[in-house]
């Protein structure tokens, strides 16, 4: 009875504890990551309440919207992920879907996902309904209130599905599911996020993130006889021979059923997901009731049976048993199926292989009794029982163990930096390691468990639970804890820095040595040394902070760390490290500052705004430092923090760097910031605020947000300031730089910073020059904006409008009216011509269609007339059909080529060819698809290649041609013709690019062609497929590709990568000098009133030169401009302009150009039709209104329209004529404005340029000369003019010319009034008399007398006595010895004058060489600004006077006599050197000008 009475204690004990069970449930393992692999598989279905065809299936859109896409309505959104590599037993954990943000979207959108219900569902194709006519699952998910898309090429949580787990397990439950089947789910609701499809971004497209676990089962068998026993309760007699065992009666005794199975190979910490014994049926027993309880032997390694009495039920079992009730009877032998199997005994062995001993490999004993024994309720003794096979009594069919689990998750080395909550291994069970090398990266710690921090117990902050021992009273002093991890980079800190959240104490060793200890006693450290301080309060969640030098090594370092109590009976325990590097303090860096230089930076949420930080000698060494551009959220090179809250993030981010500026004094006058912010920026300079962005004025503190957020191309985008460099230091500067964030809730932070010199302005294209001033290139361009209603171009330049959606076709045979969605715009001369031609027009639509112009330039009126307009038929039995007809080129030979840029599905003609996505090229002349092989057939160019075509550029060779494809896998290709003009056959290659592309920049600047097969069906219709597979290069959305005009290079578009690229091919096997041409940054843009910085932005689409190598980019993105790039353009020496600002709504399309390049065709495709608002007004005068696709020739206004006046200016009329002015008047015609053209002798024959401005000046030779003497003298509105600077006795010729200026000036050639008049004059005879006379001497001059006269002397130093104003004077010399000139002025009686006339009188004796120069010479005042006077003194002789400067340049050469006012303010500082002089003597002086 003893040891019946310890039995039942054992069970008894296991009931009072029955509800106080916890099962454990174990963790992923594993994760599977499938995105979307084809085009299609995924798909857009036109919605119920569609504008047009609902159930229309789009393959192959650029992007996902999720799920209102405009007119096609609410619609069905499918995504087919393949090769889901799930087994069916698989434990599925959680599923998501990861969508990428293509365009941004916030208004309120909530959608439903199911799954397909098949096991194994089809790809998408293009029949009607799709995806609608697909069965679903009845589970489903609901994504409701999705927050805002605020950034493009965003993923994360916001773009992120709720738990899909259901749906999943839906279909890997059914019967038929299979490893690597696909999944397909289908999307319903109403709003719009718009995220990246396959087409758009492969990429980027869609992914299936599944976390999983697999179970594994295992059997373990009973080994030997002494594995099962019985044990008779009454005495404890133990039976090991046993031939069989019997459930729960043998004979009259009650007897205790043991079984051990060895070798339990499960490792500790396992989840088990169920556990059974499999019994064999020895005996058949079918009647009356049997009922079992089981427990399992509570020790790490049970150990054998042996014969002791009472040695099953003196063993500690369980707490808590398992009842294997209603056992059903067994009635064959030799039987082991359902009905011998136990209940689950899953919590039994989980109580086992989770105990700290547990080791995989040791014994597990379990123990069955009848129920009625323990005294359960409910339970009456056995009457019957089951009797079940025995080792003894066939070792095959003895009891196995069988128990499927989870494997635990398994530690995983770390890697530096080691942040919080990471995983450490931990010994808990209270043993002593400090004899061992437990600290070294050697020690073998494979049995020590491992779990993440926080770590511990009874704080409630804890994420791993440690065990303290058996006794609250008496805890385990220390517990032992390390963390592996590695480093490539490790040298490069000088320091560690440890944050160790720790209670109580802690050593810290790195790699075996002591590196630190906290809240610890000196001297030696035992495993029962206490902790000497409590820790308690906020000090329990508190990261206490030690910085130690670096001691560890790159490749694997070992953390260990002892954690000690402060007693025995310590209520709790908490652990946790975060350990980061220290780098040596930031390098003062050099002026200028760019891309990718070091900022230090507080990213920890700190309010500093009241202390020096933005000071020179603020102390910033503590502050981390990185590589801009700096943020989070969108790609970075160094990552910022935003908190440990996503829910209220830091909203103020701190910068600083230090640089030195070598020589100040030879810096511009000027400095040019520019700061790529997002969202608001303030920054400052040594001290001193110099540029404030996007945020408030007036005082802001850290939580001051910025004015508005920052979205789409202003992430990318640098916004410009110039200031003074007298802000700077020569030596070290410091700039700081406040970040604040729009809110707490913000999805991203960008900084990035360049200061360098201002740079010279480019050059507005006003300036053109010489012969090409009315090149379709020269403007000024435009100042950046966002849409509007109207179409901008430059003033210089005017456009008139083709053929606009709605249009009347004049030929109806194909379709009545013109489609929307204009796109490529051919224009096809005839014969060479740039005034007659064909235009040729694509539609991007679902179906297709091209329009076919006859248009001619009439030259009386500068306008373009359209002769005739029709639809070019691709619907019948050869084509088929035609789709989104994109781009496409013109061929050498007159033809046009038209890109189909979708691969929907199908083959309605059966001749093997899918039906769309080809090129297709068109004759004008017979308005038909080109036939090739047979006749009367007509075909596209199957050679070149079935893809989503964007378009292709034929080269001149005629037998060249290059192609893209718009999708994110696309990739550029090359075709070689077998003959000229004939692209039916040939070879087709694809560019493998070396390197590839790394952050959209090339690796290498080399690459080469791959051939492609294209001589099969099969191979034409995957051509994209085959060309990935043998290696080309997917270029992210390639969109057009041309030649260019000048250097013969490839250049393409990258529409994905927001950059167009160049290479020069070099043959048909290698290409050279890959590199990007322009894009992916922001540029100045001089709009003539000032300059502008503008960001390329994203969506660079079609491409087209001119003669002289300008690249016209056109933007599908940002601000749909169309730039033009110079052919000299570099990165370093940006030459971008702004051409044209499309109207709101819109982008442009498809632009070529006349042979002469003085006309370019382009499309405005998809406008608002908010639009309809305003009226411009285009060259013909016809109102227009930008509201429908619409076509348009563009050119400078001196080409297209009328804009001269019509009315020339009349009755000119010469109101006064004199001797060097004439006086005219005129009636003014019907310009705005007039210039008059003056010429002496002949006729005016130059003529003034349109859209040129001259410089008039009414002084003649003043103003322009036209060429040949033609001088501009008068512009303005009025109609009286007076010329002077004219000769006497001269003619000139007059003309006038009128114009209107609408900016440029439209001159009126043909109608100007001539007239010509001549100027009188007076001419003077020579001075007669005596010009050599004694001193003092009294004598008469004379001139010849003309009638009316008069006559003005000047005889100097010497008195006119009588005569003056008459032809005859007396004059009395002075005394001594000198010379006088004598002058006279004649004025005729219309108040001319003549030239003057004069003559030198010597009188005395002549000579001065007894003065002394030097000292006879004054200059006052000497320094001077320039205007001086100089004196000779002792002496009324005329000397020469020469000024020069110290480089001999004379700058005064002149005759003075006594004194002389020089004049040198017009001319530069410095010294000057006087230089007096006559035939016997020299002297000089020096002047300083100041």
């Amino acid at each position: 009875m003893k040891t019946k009475t310890i039995l039942f204690r054992k069970f008894a004990f296991a009931l009072l504890t029955l509800f106080c069970f916890n099962e454990s449930f174990g963790q992923s393992n594993l994760t599977l990551n499938k995105r979307i692999a084809s085009s299609s598989d995924d798909a857009e279905e036109r919605g119920l309440n569609a504008t047009s065809n609902p159930g229309l299936i789009d393959l192959t859109s650029s992007d996902l919207e999720l799920v209102r896409d405009g007119g096609d309505g609410d619609q069905f959104v499918g995504m087919r992920f393949t090769n889901v590599n799930i087994p069916k037993n698989a434990i599925i954990d959680s599923v998501f879907i990861q969508f990428t943000v293509d365009e941004t979207d916030n208004g309120a959108t909530s959608v439903t996902i199911k799954a397909e219900d098949t096991d194994n569902s089809a790809t998408f194709t293009s029949t009607t309904n799709n995806i609608s006519s697909r069965t679903v699952t009845s589970d489903s998910v609901n994504w409701n209130n999705i927050p805002a898309w605020n950034t493009t090429r965003l993923a994360t949580s916001d773009q992120r599905t709720p738990d899909l787990k259901v749906l999943v397990e839906s279909i890997i439950g059914r019967a038929g599911w299979a490893t690597g089947n696909p999944i397909t789910f289908i999307v319903t609701g109403t709003g719009e996020r718009t995220a990246e499809s396959f087409d758009g971004s492969a990429g980027e497209a869609a992914e299936l993130i599944i976390h999983y676990s697999v179970p594994q089962t295992k059997t373990f068998a009973v080994l030997n006889g002494n594995d099962d026993a019985e044990e008779d309760i009454a005495n404890g007699a133990i039976d090991l021979t046993s031939t069989d065992l019997e459930f729960t009666t043998d004979g009259s005794s009650i007897q205790v059923v043991g079984i051990r199975f060895q070798n339990v190979d499960i490792p500790r910490g396992a989840t088990i997901r169920n556990a059974y014994i499999q019994f064999e049926v020895d005996e058949t027993n079918t009647t009356d009731t049997v009922n079992v309880a089981w427990g399992v032997e509570l020790t790490d390694d049970a150990p054998a049976f042996t014969s002791v009495a009472a040695n099953l039920s003196s063993r500690t079992y369980s707490p808590i048993p398992t009842f294997w009730n209603q056992i059903p009877g067994w009635g064959t032998q030799q039987v082991a199926g359902n009905d011998q199997r136990t209940t689950d005994f899953s919590s039994l062995v989980q109580s086992i292989v989770d105990r700290n001993g547990w080791v995989s490999g040791n014994a597990m004993v379990f123990a069955g009794v009848d129920p009625a024994v323990l005294s359960v309720q409910g339970f009456n003794p056995n009457a019957g029982k089951r009797t079940a096979e025995s080792y003894n009594g066939s070792n095959s069919g003895a009891p196995k163990l069988v128990v499927e689990y989870l494997a635990p998750p398994t530690y995983e080395e770390g890697f530096f930096p080691i942040a919080k909550f990471s995983s450490w291994k931990y010994d808990d069970s209270g043993t002593d390691l400090s004899a061992t090398n437990w600290t070294t990266l050697t020690y073998n710690d494979s049995t020590w468990r491992f779990g993440d921090a926080i770590l511990g117990y009874s704080n409630n902050n804890e994420t791993t639970t440690l065990d303290f021992g058996s006794d609250p009273q008496n805890k385990h002093i220390t517990t032992y804890l390390r963390h592996t991890f590695n480093s490539n980079d490790i040298a490069q800190y000088d320091s560690l820095i440890f944050d160790v959240l720790r209670d109580d104490g802690v050593v810290v060793y790195v790699n075996g040595q002591e590196v630190f200890r906290q809240n610890m006693p000196t001297g030696t450290i035992a495993f029962n040394t206490l902790a000497p301080g409590v820790v308690g309060g906020a000090d329990e969640t508190t990261y206490f902070r030690t910085t130690v030098d670096n001691i560890m090594v790159n490749g694997r370092n070992v953390i260990a760390v002892e954690l000690h109590q402060n007693a025995a009976n310590s209520s709790d325990l908490s652990f946790d490290m975060e350990v980061t590097g220290k780098l040596p303090p930031m390098a003062t860096s050099s002026f200028p500052i760019g891309t990718g230089d070091e900022w230090n930076y507080l990213d920890d949420g700190s309010d500093i705004l009241a202390t020096n930080w933005k000071d020179l000698n603020y102390n910033d060494t503590t502050w981390a430092y990185g590589q801009s551009p700096l943020g989070y959220g969108d790609p970075a090179t160094t990552t910022l923090s935003f908190g440990p809250n996503s829910g209220n993030k830091h909203v103020t981010y701190y910068f600083r760097k230090r640089f030195d500026v070598a020589n100040l004094a030879s810096l511009k006058d000027s400095l040019l910031l520019q700061v790529r912010r997002d969202d608001g920026a303030i920054v400052h300079i040594n001290g001193v605020e110099v540029f404030r962005t996007n945020m408030p004025a007036g005082p802001v503190n850290y939580r001051t947000t910025s004015n508005t957020i920052v979205s789409g191309a202003e992430e990318t985008q640098f916004f410009p300031i110039a200031f003074s460099k007298n802000v700077l230091n020569q030596g070290v500067n410091v700039i700081a730089i406040q970040l604040h964030q729009r809110d707490s809730l913000s999805s991203d932070l960008m900084i990035d910073v360049r200061l360098d010199e201002m740079p010279d302005p480019p050059v507005a294209r006003r300036a053109c020059l010489g012969p090409n001033d009315t090149h379709i290139s020269c403007y000024t361009s435009l100042l950046p904006s966002a849409q509007s209603p109207d179409f901008f171009i430059p003033e210089t330049h005017n456009f008139q409008v083709l053929v606009k959606q709605g249009d009347s076709y004049m030929d109806q045979r194909v379709r009545n009216t013109v489609p929307g969605n204009n796109d490529f715009t051919g224009y096809v001369a005839r014969n060479g011509s740039s005034i007659d031609g064909f235009l040729g027009v694509n539609h991007e639509n679902t179906p297709g269609g091209f329009s076919l112009l006859d248009i001619r330039y009439i030259d009386s009126v500068r306008l373009w007339t359209v002769d005739s307009t029709q639809a070019v038929d691709f619907y019948n039995n050869d084509l088929v059909s035609t789709t989104r007809n994109c781009s496409g080129g013109i061929t050498p030979w007159g033809t046009i080529i038209t890109s189909e840029e979708t691969t929907n599905a199908g083959d309605a003609n059966s001749d093997g060819y899918q039906d769309v996505g080809w090129q297709v090229e068109i004759d004008p002349i017979t308005r038909k698809v080109m036939e090739y092989g047979t006749p009367g057939k007509q075909e596209k160019l199957w050679a070149l290649g079935r893809m989503s075509h964007e378009n292709i550029a034929v080269a001149n060779d005629s037998m060249t041609a290059y192609e893209t494809e718009d999708r994110g896998t696309g990739c550029v290709y090359k075709f070689v013709a077998d003959n000229k003009m004939d692209l039916s056959t040939g070879k087709l290659y694809a560019l493998q690019l070396d390197g590839g592309l790394v952050s959209r920049e090339p690796v290498l600047p080399t690459g080469k062609w791959i051939r492609i097969p294209n001589t099969t069906q099969a191979d034409r219709n995957t051509t994209n497929s085959l060309a990935l597979s043998l290696g080309a290069t997917p270029f992210n959305g390639p969109e057009d590709i041309e030649v260019g005009t000048v250097d013969g290079k490839i250049y393409f578009t990258s529409k994905g990568n927001n950059r167009v690229y160049r290479f020069s091919d070099d043959n048909d096997s290698t290409i050279s000098q890959f590199e990007t041409f322009v894009g992916g940054t922001s540029y100045l843009i001089n709009h003539g009133n000032g300059v502008a910085s503008e960001n390329w932005g994203s969506g660079n689409d079609n491409l087209s030169f001119d003669d002289l190598g300008n690249l016209y980019v056109l933007q599908d993105g940002s601000r749909n401009h169309i730039w033009m790039v110079a052919p000299d353009h570099t990165q370093a020496n940006p030459k971008v302009d702004l051409f044209a600002k499309l109207p709101s709504g819109s982008e442009p399309c498809g632009l070529t150009f006349t042979p002469d390049y003085k006309f370019m065709f382009v499309s405005v495709q998809h406008p608002s039709g908010a639009n309809a608002s305003t009226t411009q007004f285009d060259a013909a005068g016809d109102p227009v209104g930008m509201n429908v696709s619409t076509t348009v020739v563009i050119a400078r206004k001196e080409y297209l329209g009328n804009y001269a006046p019509t009315a020339a200016p009349t009755n000119l009329v010469f109101t006064t004529t004199a001797c060097d002015t004439i006086g005219l008047t005129f009636n003014a015609g019907n310009g705005n404005g007039r210039i008059v053209v003056a010429k002496e002798a002949s006729m005016v024959n130059e003529f003034p340029l349109d859209g040129t401005t001259y410089a008039a000046d009414n002084v003649f030779g003043n103003g322009t000369d036209l060429g040949q003497g033609n001088f501009v003298v008068f512009d303005g509105a009025d109609s009286t003019l007076t010329i002077n600077g004219l000769k006497q006795n001269t003619t000139y010729h007059v003309s006038i010319f009128e114009y209107n200026e609408s900016p440029s000036k439209y001159y009126d050639r043909e109608l100007s009034p001539i007239d010509s008049a001549t100027t009188s004059g007076v001419t003077t005879a020579a001075i007669t008399g005596n010009f050599n006379v004694p001193s003092a001497a009294v004598e008469t001059y004379t001139v010849a007398n003309t009638t009316g006269s008069t006559y003005a002397w000047d005889a100097g130093a010497a008195t006119i006595t009588s005569g003056q104003g008459s032809n005859q004077v007396q004059v009395t010399l002075p005394s001594g010895i000198g010379s006088i000139d004598l002058k006279v002025v004649e004025t005729n009686n219309r108040a001319c004058e003549g030239d003057t006339v004069f003559a030198t009188v010597n009188y005395g004796l002549v000579g001065i060489g007894k003065i002394d120069l030097n000292n006879a010479i004054s200059i006052s005042p000497n320094p001077s600004n320039g205007r001086s006077l100089l004196k000779l003194n002792g002496t009324d002789e005329p000397f020469d006077l020469v000024i020069t400067d110290l480089l001999g340049k004379v700058v005064v050469e002149t005759r003075v006599k006594q004194v002389y006012e020089i004049d040198l303010s017009n001319q530069g500082k410095g010294t000057y050197i006087i230089r007096i002089s006559n035939q016997n003597t020299i002297a000089t002086k020096k002047l300083i000008v100041q």
